[in-house]
């Protein structure tokens, strides 16, 4: 196969979610997944992730996952619409947040683990964002509904 060495294999459902770089300011955060669709047919993504936060020890966290983005931050959030991907191509969803203390000993009120699915009873997959996510224990995680990949660029 042609694939990079570096990519996992791609998992049952025929989706792959990958994390990107979290951005701070002014103690509000973000952070974009991907989805990419890793399997053979046509797939198609509407509406908002699926999601649960879990702390080091694997405990949820009790964390108010939103659709859409406010009371969060005003960023823009296309809605729900229909997104096809063809094998290749890919989505992407913002999970937005407001910095909440984390105590650093016992990592408390940091989202290591975030499990997400494309939708509501599809498999989730566990991601963990680079330095997690210090949203505290009774946060919100605001989300954008999933939307195609700005740079994404037919295959070939």
């Amino acid at each position: 196969s042609c694939a990079a060495p570096s990519a996992p294999p791609c998992p049952k459902s025929g989706v792959s979610m990958s994390p990107g770089m979290v951005t701070a300011a002014m103690g509000l955060r973000a952070m974009s997944v991907t989805l990419t669709n890793c399997g053979k047919g046509v797939r198609e993504v509407n509406g908002y992730p699926d999601i649960r936060v879990r702390g080091l020890d694997r405990q949820l966290f009790r964390v108010t996952v939103l659709k859409g983005t406010e009371p969060v931050t005003t960023m823009d959030d296309p809605g729900p619409r229909r997104v096809r991907l063809k094998p290749g191509e890919s989505a992407y969803t913002s999970l937005v947040w407001r910095y909440s203390a984390v105590d650093a000993s016992t990592k408390a009120g940091s989202g290591v683990y975030v499990e997400i699915g494309p939708a509501k009873g599809a498999a989730r997959q566990t991601i963990e964002p680079e330095g997690g996510l210090d949203i505290g224990e009774t946060g919100m995680l605001g989300t954008t509904a999933w939307q195609r990949s700005p740079d994404e660029t037919p295959q070939h």
